[in-house]
C-alpha cells in the first residue's frame, strides 16, 4: 500500500447489501457516482502497473481495511462487490457508513 486515495465519499452514490448464494455469504454492493467510475478505472489501471504481489487495491473505511483485492484487470463499473466473511450485521453496519452523507 502506498497511502494513494484514489475514491473518497464524494465518488459513492450508495451501497446496499447482497445475498450471494453461491458462496452462502453477505456482500455489499457499492454504487459509484460517473467521476467514482472514471476514478475506479484509472486507479485499477495504476494498480496494474505494479510488480507481481503489489498489485492490489485497498478499500479502507474509518481506518479499517475492508477489502484488498488485488487487480487482474482494469475495473470499469459503476459498481463494485465487496466480498468478505461478513455477518448480515457487520454488512450493514458497512453499508450505513457508505451510505452517509
Amino acid at each position: 500500500m502506498d497511502g494513494t486515495i484514489y475514491l473518497d465519499a464524494q465518488d459513492i452514490s450508495g451501497a446496499e447489501i447482497q445475498w450471494i448464494e453461491q458462496q452462502q455469504c453477505y456482500a455489499v454492493v457499492l454504487f459509484l457516482t460517473a467521476d467514482g467510475r472514471e476514478k475506479l478505472a484509472d486507479a485499477t489501471e495504476s494498480v496494474l502497473s505494479r510488480a507481481d504481489g503489489e498489485n492490489s487495491l485497498c478499500f479502507m473505511f474509518d481506518n479499517t481495511m475492508i477489502a484488498n483485492p488485488t487487480v487482474n484487470a482494469p475495473v470499469d463499473s459503476d459498481s463494485v462487490l465487496i466480498t468478505g466473511d461478513f455477518t448480515l450485521q457487520e454488512a450493514q453496519q458497512l453499508v450505513d457508513i457508505l451510505s452517509a452523507p
